[in-house]
């Protein structure tokens, strides 16, 4: 559930620029450094993350190194999805990060496709159609269990394209979401919160798609626009943990998967909530603390666009 909110995100955040570009005559979007940025921002992470996983791995003697390197180069690759048909055994949770691999690529993509286009009308509905084939495509895959792009952007283009739908929103309606919020968004915030729990599943139920995708737009709405919402997003801990998701996101399913094997004996034996609760309350601040030391070392200096610049000066210098 998460990961569709996060492509959501995505497409959002993505498609701003583009918008900007080519509705607002604003900045052009050069995409020599479109990829640059995209390439320099998460490969060094993604790539020593990876390398660690998968020593880990042949260490642990969970697997060895002949039957694990086949996986650890798919992935490297971005591809370890369709070829293999399962997400990747050094690091599970990487299948998303392939799937927004291909969104990064078709995104300029599309968008040139589209502009070609002066009519809005025709725009709009090529868009469309766009957006219904993968809601097509999500319920055929699944029905034919045909994982090998089950889990493509082919399939998961709705989700992005919903939060490509709420970027041009936001840039129509920008003053309307910085002024004036209102408890009513709370409550919508509340409503579309539940919406994104009970229309998760069944996802090959097109209806469903489309409620799911629905309640996330209107989960982004009710965030600028709500009072207690935007105070929640808007805290200073929400968004330092948000800033390093990427970090949280590569290394939390390996560090669950070791140290729950030791936290799981601590229970009351009472029920599955407060059993979960209590690892919730041992695992979180460890995941967190981890995470945090990876991002301030490894991502936090691959933002700076320049980095691989002023490392090679220093190099220099030392030589």
């Amino acid at each position: 559930l998460g990961v569709k909110v996060f492509f959501s995100l995505s497409g959002f955040i993505l498609a701003l620029p583009f918008i900007n570009q080519y509705y607002f005559s604003g900045k052009k979007v050069i995409i020599k450094d479109y990829f640059y940025r995209r390439i320099s921002r998460l490969e060094p992470p993604f790539i020593l993350s990876l390398i660690i996983l998968f020593i880990a791995q042949i260490v642990n003697s969970r697997f060895g190194f002949i039957e694990m390197f086949p996986h650890f180069i798919a992935g490297l690759f971005y591809s370890h999805m369709i070829i293999y048909g399962y997400p990747n055994p050094i690091n599970n949770v990487t299948w998303s990060l392939e799937t927004e691999a291909q969104f990064y690529i078709i995104l300029p993509l599309i968008v040139l496709f589209l502009v070609k286009f002066r009519s809005k009308k025709v725009r709009t509905f090529l868009f469309l159609v766009l957006l219904t084939s993968s809601i097509y495509l999500r319920y055929f895959t699944l029905t034919e269990k045909l994982n090998f792009i089950g889990r493509s952007i082919l399939v998961y283009f709705i989700n992005f394209g919903t939060g490509i739908i709420f970027a041009f929103f936001y840039m129509y309606k920008t003053s309307f979401l910085k002024i004036s919020r209102h408890l009513l968004y709370d409550f919508l915030f509340l409503i579309s919160l539940f919406g994104l729990f009970w229309f998760y599943k069944p996802q090959s139920y097109w209806l469903n798609n489309v409620l799911f995708n629905l309640s996330v737009f209107f989960l982004f709405l009710s965030v600028f626009k709500g009072t207690i919402s935007n105070w929640l997003f808007t805290r200073k801990i929400i968004y330092l943990i948000g800033g390093m998701c990427y970090s949280i996101y590569l290394l939390h399913y390996a560090l669950l998967f070791i140290l729950v094997k030791y936290t799981s004996k601590i229970s009351l034996g009472l029920n599955y909530w407060v059993d979960l609760v209590i690892q919730f309350l041992i695992l979180f601040p460890i995941v967190i603390f981890i995470s945090a030391i990876f991002y301030l070392i490894i991502e936090k200096p691959c933002m700076d666009k320049n980095w691989f610049s002023k490392m090679k000066k220093k190099y220099n210098k030392l030589l």
